[in-house]
Formats: C-alpha cells, sequence, structure tokens
C-alpha cells in the first residue's frame, strides 16, 4: 500500500477520481484535497488551493523546530500538482 502513497512524491490532480480511486495520499491530505474540490465545483485548478489551505488546512506542529504553522506551508504546489515536504512522522497534527 504505502509503496503506491503519492504524499512525498506528488499527487497530480486531474479530478476527484485521482485521489477516489487510483492514488493514494495521506488521510489528512486526502480530506483536504477533497474539500477544497467540493468547494471548488470539482474544478481542480490549484491557483487557489494554498489560500484555502490558510483558512480551512488546520495547524501542525513540526518536530523539526517544534514550530507551530498552517498544513499549508508543508505542502508544495507545482501547477497541478501537490505534495507533502516533510514526512508525516515529523509532524503532529492538530486541530
Amino acid at each position: 500500500m504505502w509503496r503506491d502513497d503519492a504524499t512525498l512524491t506528488g499527487l497530480t490532480l486531474e479530478s476527484i477520481d485521482i485521489i477516489a480511486e487510483e492514488r493514494l495520499v495521506l488521510p489528512k491530505l486526502f480530506r483536504r484535497l477533497a474539500d477544497y474540490l467540493a468547494v471548488n465545483d470539482g474544478d481542480p485548478d490549484f491557483s487557489g488551493f494554498l489560500p484555502h489551505m490558510d483558512t480551512h488546512g488546520g495547524r501542525v506542529i513540526r518536530t523539526d523546530t517544534s514550530a507551530v504553522t498552517g498544513f499549508g506551508n508543508v505542502l508544495h504546489v507545482d501547477g497541478q500538482t501537490v505534495k507533502l515536504v516533510l514526512n508525516p512522522s515529523e509532524l503532529i497534527f492538530l486541530k
């Protein structure tokens, strides 16, 4: 299962089917992507994803620095591709 995980390698999102049926990602990232697609009427345009994450992404603690930051700050978006820039084991997810 983890061999197919795209959380750290990058997920190119063209539709909800990618995360629902084809590629695995961290459950927290899956939920945020699904939420974003829902409020964006299914349009996978990521131009508004990081601003969306600022208000809806939640907070994390980076275990490497003990810094509290937004979940969106540990994501990298390049066009239609999103990935986590830290290993999930390096994060503590807050509410």
